[in-house]
């Protein structure tokens, strides 16, 4: 989840991959982990991704709370 953010080199910002892998996937999504690897399926269309489907907003929702850091020091 860390590559899919690109995070990679910010270990400071790893606590928001928890968040987003705890996220609630849509009712016709599945997450499958299958050899280490976690797959995600979308039950309509019979697909599976090795990429989250939330991930473009979570990019954004990232970018958001990377921007608004300094807030947490007042």
């Amino acid at each position: 989840m860390a590559a899919q953010l690109g995070i990679q080199k910010r270990p400071a910002h790893y606590w928001y991959c928890m968040f987003a892998l705890r996220y609630p996937l849509a009712p016709d999504w599945e997450a499958v982990v299958r050899e280490d690897t976690r797959w995600y399926l979308n039950l309509q269309a019979d697909t599976a991704q090795p990429v989250h489907p939330m991930i473009k907003k979570f990019r954004e929702h990232l970018s958001d709370v990377i921007a608004n850091e300094f807030l947490d020091l007042y």
